[in-house]
């Protein structure tokens, strides 16, 4: 998750959607007062060893605490964070709302099917769960919907919901959008990578069970994104 003061544009992170290589081609806009979360030691290492910035401001300020937080943070270590797929109305309470409605906020979002076989592969995959179709059983599938993550109330509550299958094209919007002075270059190094061993084509077929199991869990995202489940 980033808020770029800079730039003045705030970044949630959902989940397999390849937002660690967008926050890592995202840091390198960066200032060093704006809010970088901190993400896995490789990953980070990789952000460093490319001259972005790393994780920083991530410590939520003093006046987004009550007296006794703030008084027992130093005892408890519990002084509020930022943090990896924060949920947005959570990075909203913690910027402020003056921040929060100046500022140009988007997420990313992918089609449901592809959303789960990534997740089925990054946990495991057939190592560990046998079909895919018994991954879906499991309920792990929770572990990828990130509809709540950019609404509130069933209601869109970020300015731009760029589409996966569009990623190059939409952040190249976003970069003009928010003044970026050249293209964001999504690095070499794919973050995370080695968990997908295969592609949705090498898994064995999907029962229309389980395609209706998704199209379920993921109705909301179908119906304001015009995904499809059918078919893909």
């Amino acid at each position: 998750m980033i808020v770029s003061h800079k730039h003045k544009f705030i970044f949630i992170k959902t989940r397999k959607t390849a937002g660690t290589s967008v926050e890592i081609a995202l840091s390198e806009f960066c200032g060093e007062g704006d809010i970088i979360t901190p993400i896995s030691e490789a990953d980070e290492k990789a952000r460093v060893s490319m001259g972005f910035r790393g994780a920083q401001n991530f410590l939520v300020p003093k006046e987004f605490h009550s007296r006794l937080e703030w008084y027992c943070a130093p005892v408890m270590n519990s002084r509020k964070r930022f943090y990896n797929h924060m949920p947005a109305i959570q990075v909203k309470k913690y910027v402020g709302e003056k921040i929060w409605d100046s500022y140009f906020k988007f997420t990313i979002e992918r089609t449901p099917l592809d959303k789960c076989l990534s997740l089925f592969h990054y946990l495991g995959g057939e190592d560990k769960f046998g079909a895919f179709d018994s991954f879906i059983e499991s309920g792990n599938m929770a572990g990828c919907i990130d509809f709540e993550k950019y609404s509130k109330g069933g209601v869109l509550i970020v300015d731009r919901v760029i589409r996966y299958d569009k990623l190059g094209e939409e952040l190249g919007k976003v970069g003009e959008k928010v003044g970026l002075p050249r293209p964001l270059r999504l690095p070499e190094y794919q973050a995370k990578s080695g968990y997908r061993k295969k592609s949705k084509r090498e898994v064995a077929p999907i029962s229309e069970e389980t395609r209706a199991q998704i199209a379920t869990a993921f109705a909301r995202e179908i119906r304001l994104f015009d995904f499809k489940i059918q078919g893909e």
